[in-house]
């Protein structure tokens, strides 16, 4: 059973890599909000490719190596606009 359906209360905010071995950060996004829709999603990497940034511009992103500061700073930018988006 993967981790996300062993945990019961709400996924408030997946935050994830863009590059990792299996999959992308947008498919695992992907797959765990086909059942819980509400999960927002703060996309990192270290890279700076073009495709990359793409993911930029249409995703909280966050761009490595970055202050624990600024990390806080986009997870609450995320999760406001998350909030917002449900409300609407």
């Amino acid at each position: 059973m993967p981790r996300h359906r062993a945990y019961t209360d709400a996924i408030d905010l997946l935050v994830s890599d863009i590059i990792m071995p299996r999959m992308t950060g947008p498919q695992l996004a992907e797959h765990i909000r086909q059942e819980r829709p509400n999960t927002a999603l703060l996309l990192m990497s270290g890279h700076a490719s073009g495709v990359l940034m793409e993911y930029a511009k249409s995703h909280d992103f966050i761009q490595k190596p970055f202050e624990p500061r600024k990390f806080i700073e986009r997870v609450g930018e995320s999760l406001k606009r998350s909030k917002g988006a449900a409300a609407e």
